[in-house]
């Protein structure tokens, strides 16, 4: 049923990707602590005579799949030793073994010899204790419970549903000439999935949260489930197209949150001057306290820094880097990448919002910015339709929906903020609130 769907799993049914491969390695967790801080200092000593800037890393990621059908467990690791040249250029190598041999091996490979005079690191710092883990087992029950609850909800008919949890436990110890940190983080997701049928083509609702560390926000009522269901189920007739129409519409908070991401990840990289704060409509900001990440540091061990996505005046150009480099994989390059942003509340309700508005979008599907043009194009898996504010029996599946940045930046917002994941590995996120603004509307094909 799953390839009915185009997808291979229910993870990619859920987050939009496979489930991590099952690797046997050797982890941090499986050495001691101790021996992984020496490794990486002797590396920064050896290294430090050569190079103006060197950072020795370690990083393991551990992830759990939890689904009525049991646990999927993968650990994945990897040692990295970055260091920028006298030309300020940087370089790194990488190596999915951990032990004092694989490590003095990424020393060679940079040219590094014997240490030339005595360097003592600064002292080791826990950047975040990991809370308590929750029992795996109770996780899977939980999972079980709420999988029989949605096929109770949807009454056994022949809809696709899916419930899985992710568990994700990174661990990191990162040494440079500034710096000796040590890094924990848990991040929880929880998600469940409808599909129905147009035709041959899959109708999808879905319903995610995630948390760092704890349960808070876990518990699914049978009206969320309900809600997910009928979503999924409120299938447009096949001839209910949308010819193109200029027409004011409202987006949820999943389809603003996922809006302002790939606006973030859309900022030219100009040179500009510095954006203030204030003047951010929409910021980047993975160091926040809600960033689903979990750590306020970037995989070389900066802190992060808030910068503008949006403002009045358009989209803000790319910041520099520092503070913004992550690895998608233990052992991949560090590139700079969006962590979580936030688009600021505005001060309306809800409901006043949906007065006047034509359609509500929901559940994005794709968003494609255009800098250059100034233009945004958002591909949603429907439009419903309203009046008075109230949602009608309107429906149409699959829209595109095309609107002017400046557009967006006048956009009025709700008071309420909602979270949003994004789909993927890597840990991404969101919050927005409930956004209004002019747009074209029209149907899309596939």
């Amino acid at each position: 049923m799953l390839a009915g769907l185009g997808v291979g799993s229910m993870s990619a049914l859920l987050w939009g990707c496979a489930p991590a491969r099952r690797l046997a390695v050797a982890a941090p967790a499986e050495v001691d602590p101790a021996d992984v801080h020496a490794w990486l200092v002797d590396a920064v000593e050896r290294l430090t005579p050569r190079y103006p800037e060197v950072i020795a890393s370690v990083e393991r990621r551990r992830r759990r799949v939890v689904s009525p059908r049991g646990i999927d467990d993968a650990v994945t690791v990897g040692a990295v030793i970055s260091v920028v040249d006298p030309r300020g250029r940087r370089r790194e190598r990488a190596t999915d073994v951990v032990t004092a041999a694989a490590v003095d091996g990424l020393v060679r490979e940079l040219g590094g010899g014997q240490p030339r005079k005595p360097w003592s690191p600064p002292s080791t710092t826990i950047e975040e204790p990991p809370p308590p883990p929750r029992r795996l087992d109770a996780w899977q029950h939980a999972v079980r419970a709420l999988g029989e609850r949605l096929d109770q909800a949807a009454g056994g008919a022949g809809d696709h549903l899916a419930v899985e949890a992710v568990l994700d436990d990174d661990g990191r110890w990162i040494v440079g000439h500034d710096r000796a940190l040590v890094s924990h983080a848990r991040r929880q997701r929880l998600g469940l999935a409808v599909a129905s049928w147009v035709g041959t083509r899959p109708h999808l609702a879905r319903l995610v949260r995630g948390d760092r560390g704890t349960d808070r926000g876990f518990v699914v009522d049978d009206d969320e489930l309900a809600a997910v269901v009928a979503a999924a189920r409120a299938l447009p007739s096949p001839g209910a197209r949308l010819a193109v129409l200029d027409a004011e519409v409202v987006l949820t908070p999943p389809v603003a949150a996922a809006l302002a991401l790939a606006l973030a990840e859309a900022r030219p990289p100009v040179a500009a001057p510095e954006v203030a704060l204030d003047r951010a409509i929409i910021v980047d900001d993975a160091g926040a306290d809600v960033a689903y990440g979990g750590v306020g540091r970037d995989a070389l061990g900066d802190l992060a820094v808030a910068t503008a996505v949006l403002t009045d005046a358009g989209l803000a150009a790319s910041p520099p880097a520092r503070g913004r480099r992550h690895r998608p994989q233990p052992t991949s390059a560090s590139a700079p990448a969006v962590g979580h942003v936030a688009w600021r509340p505005g001060t309306e309700e809800e409901v006043a919002l949906a007065v006047g508005a034509r359609y509500r979008l929901e559940e994005p599907r794709a968003i494609d910015v255009d800098p250059a043009a100034g233009v945004v194009t958002v591909l949603v898996e429907r439009a419903r339709g309203l009046a008075a504010g109230a949602a009608t029996d309107e429906l149409h599946g699959r829209v595109a929906w095309r609107v002017p940045l400046v557009a967006l930046a006048a956009a009025r917002r709700s008071r309420a903020v909602g979270a949003w994941i994004a789909p993927g590995a890597a840990p991404r996120s969101a919050s927005a609130p409930t956004v209004r603004a002019r747009g074209e509307l029209r149907s899309v094909r596939g």
